[in-house]
């Protein structure tokens, strides 16, 4: 059954937010260009567009992650793909940067080497994203899954 970790926000912090910030600010820099106080009426305008544009860099790459027993299923909102945990490398989300977590791969998918969201659930009280250590014990377990089923290292057979 898939646990969603990424939080429902994020359609909304990856479209919407940087687009109200981007289109909201144009209008005023429209009006402050035609205005006879050019230079003081441009600044709030052209700040707004510039964070909203900082606002897209930064939520631009925002995936919608849910995750199985096996799998991650990470979705661009387009398209869905499916990557087995066996191949997470680290996932970020600690004391210091909870926010957005960072699930690093052993080897690059269709959307990179690094996969970034925001946790459903809020850091709890020692600032640990919960959703985190979720993804941290899931991908250690598949990775000890795959160890135990291929068998021991280097031990030779009998023929």
């Amino acid at each position: 059954m898939r646990r969603r970790l990424s939080s429902p926000a994020t359609g909304a912090l990856k479209f919407v937010v940087p687009g109200l910030w981007i289109v909201g600010g144009l209008p005023g820099l429209a009006v402050a260009l035609l205005a006879a106080e050019f230079p003081v009426n441009v600044v709030w305008p052209v700040l707004r567009a510039v964070f909203g544009v900082l606002l897209l860099v930064f939520y631009a790459p925002l995936k919608h992650v849910d995750v199985d027993g096996e799998n991650m299923y990470v979705s661009n909102y387009k398209r869905t793909i499916s990557i087995p945990l066996t191949s997470v490398f680290s996932v970020s989300g600690n004391v210091t940067r909870s926010l957005p977590i960072t699930v690093t791969l052993k080897e690059p998918c269709e959307f990179g080497s690094k996969i970034r969201f925001f946790p459903a659930r809020m850091p709890d009280t020692l600032g640990s994203s919960t959703d985190a250590g979720i993804l941290r014990r899931m991908a250690g377990q598949a990775r000890r899954n795959a160890r135990s089923a291929e068998g021991p290292v280097g031990k030779e057979t009998e023929t």
